[in-house]
């Protein structure tokens, strides 16, 4: 989490991308995912801005609605964005 965090200090969510990322212990990557997810991309533009394939994209998203309980990307949004 932590090279996510230094690489990413200027994301507009960073805080809740940390908070949610060590109350649900995610991964890096998992992490980065949720962070393109609250910078309202699509699951294919996370894919592809990550460098993975949408399968992979889709293996992360599970595996965050795993840990964190949600079952839509929407639903993930709200609770990264809660206060």
């Amino acid at each position: 989490m932590e090279a996510f965090i230094k690489q990413n200090q200027q994301h507009p969510h960073i805080k809740q991308i940390t908070q949610l990322s060590q109350q649900f212990n995610l991964t890096d990557r998992e992490a980065e995912l949720v962070g393109y997810l609250l910078a309202d991309k699509s699951l294919a533009e996370v894919a592809q801005w990550m460098g993975i394939s949408k399968e992979t994209a889709r293996f992360h998203i599970k595996n965050v609605f795993k840990k964190t309980g949600t079952h839509s990307q929407p639903q993930l949004i709200l609770l990264a964005l809660r206060p």
